[in-house]
């Protein structure tokens, strides 16, 4: 934009105000190219802020001296008054003091040279159309920011979602979001020939594992059950870690003979697929209780089902599995 005014001035012999935007390029081009990187690595924006700010706010007061509000250039301070708010960094006492900045000199602008004789010497239409380019530039800004912030914010709020349904260590569900699904799931699962299914799922003497090998090697082998979990059971199922070395898939619907089956496969598949733990195979076994739902049955009254089951299977010697009948 200060590139197009650079040639725009000076077809229109306003050699000073041409400068101006020479100095404006340098400025911007120093804040990318020069503050830029300094910027990201401090977590300070500050000096570019100023330089900004100070830019814009000299950049319109100058063209304003010359030209007159028709020229329109002091719409761009009006875009400042948008910036204090696109950042958390600053108190909100700075955010409004900056705020009530701006709005000083674009009140100071409105009133000084309301019947301000400019200094130009050019035509009247050149200062109608200048105006007209300058809002129309102030309008587009200001989309942009806008547009920018509703990105920003969608991509923030979609990043707080993820953060709040999803395990950190594992990329599955957690416990929260499993227990809100299931409970609404349940209320709208209507009656069908196949009915949904729970397992619960834990890792055999884990502790032990931590004890010997240090919690690294321990959030190495949770991670492995949890691929090894969604790698087996079908793509409609919805696996959580549930806590700690326990996790729980919900089966949205299965028969008996299939329930039976998936259960031997997940017992199976564990014992026969040892983990590399520093330099070693070690096995991992893991035990399951699983359950059908019965009719109209909630997701907890369910729940209490697999896990009595899957104490069963403890208490019968683990690197088992038991489905509540």
């Amino acid at each position: 934009m200060h590139l197009a005014f650079i040639f725009l001035f000076l077809y229109l012999k306003l050699y000073l105000l041409a400068g101006a935007n020479v100095v404006s390029v340098l400025v911007y081009l120093y804040a990318i190219f020069g503050l830029a990187d300094k910027t990201l690595i401090a977590h300070d924006d500050r000096t570019i802020g100023w330089l900004v700010y100070g830019e814009i706010i000299l950049h319109a007061l100058l063209a304003t001296y010359y030209l007159g509000l028709d020229s329109g250039f002091h719409y761009y301070i009006y875009v400042l008054a948008m910036l204090p708010f696109f950042t958390q960094r600053y108190a909100l006492k700075t955010q409004l003091l900056r705020l009530m900045g701006i709005v000083a000199v674009s009140l100071f602008l409105n009133i000084h040279f309301r019947e301000y004789q400019p200094l130009h010497g050019i035509a009247q239409h050149y200062i109608v159309v200048l105006g007209n380019i300058n809002l129309s530039l102030f309008l587009l800004i200001s989309s942009g920011l806008a547009l920018l912030y509703s990105q920003h914010e969608q991509k923030h709020y979609k990043q707080l979602k993820n953060r709040s349904m999803l395990d950190p260590l594992t990329g599955l569900y957690n416990r929260l979001f499993m227990i809100e699904y299931s409970e609404a799931f349940f209320i709208n699962k209507t009656t069908d020939t196949l009915s949904p299914a729970l397992i619960v799922i834990d890792i055999d003497h884990f502790k032990s594992i931590n004890d010997r090998y240090g919690h690294t090697y321990g959030d190495h082998v949770i991670q492995h059950t949890a691929k090894t979990i969604c790698n087996i059971v079908d793509s409609h199922a919805y696996t959580s870690r549930w806590g700690g070395e326990e996790f729980v898939t919900l089966i949205p619907d299965i028969s008996p003979e299939m329930l039976d089956k998936l259960c031997h496969t997940l017992v199976n598949t564990f014992y026969n697929q040892p983990v590399m733990i520093d330099g070693s195979d070690i096995k991992i076994t893991v035990t399951c209780g699983a359950a059908l739902r019965e009719a109209q049955e909630s997701f907890s009254e369910l729940f209490i089902r697999a896990d009595s089951a899957l104490y069963k299977g403890k208490v019968a010697g683990r690197n088992c599995y038991v489905i509540d009948a």
